[in-house]
């Protein structure tokens, strides 16, 4: 089981896990009674999450897996920093047809230089500074949509 960063939210103290095996975190997580909408957002962040962590990310993103992160009363499911060109993408997974305020309000905040909607039901494409892609390709998304930077030492993170 992989976890999220510490994050506080008012004065509790709370913690985010990912299995490393999503059939066994499905089975668990019917056999104890948990709303279906709950299981598959859930399914669809832990999806993401290993996609992006198992697919070389110590090699291709700065930081030791993918980050969450809170702006205001906003919060990205994850955040990462390319090596190839220094850009901030942030990831917002939906498993329903929502939409993503919060990504949004960081790419207007140059928090972040590129949203990447990870979607399982919503129409696929590009815009400006935003791709929305199958939550199934999220592994092939290159991260390398900047100038490539040719940099020894690591960027940091300005996110807060």
């Amino acid at each position: 089981m992989a976890a999220k960063e510490w994050i506080w939210k008012g004065k509790c103290k709370c913690l985010t896990n990912y299995f490393n095996d999503v059939g066994l975190f499905n089975y668990l997580c019917r056999k104890n009674c948990i709303a279906k909408s709950a299981i598959s957002g859930l399914l669809a962040e832990t999806f993401v999450f290993k996609e992006i962590n198992e697919n070389h990310f110590i090699d291709r993103f700065y930081n030791d897996r993918p980050a969450f992160a809170i702006m205001q009363q906003y919060e990205l499911d994850f955040v990462v920093v390319s090596k190839y060109d220094e850009c901030t993408y942030g990831i917002e997974v939906k498993s329903s047809d929502n939409t993503g305020k919060s990504i949004h309000s960081a790419l207007d905040a140059d928090k972040i230089q590129y949203a990447v909607y990870a979607h399982a039901l919503k129409s696929f494409g590009n815009a400006e500074k935003s791709f929305t892609l199958p939550i199934f390709l999220i592994g092939k998304f290159g991260f390398d949509k900047g100038t490539k930077v040719e940099r020894s030492i690591p960027k940091p993170i300005n996110f807060f």
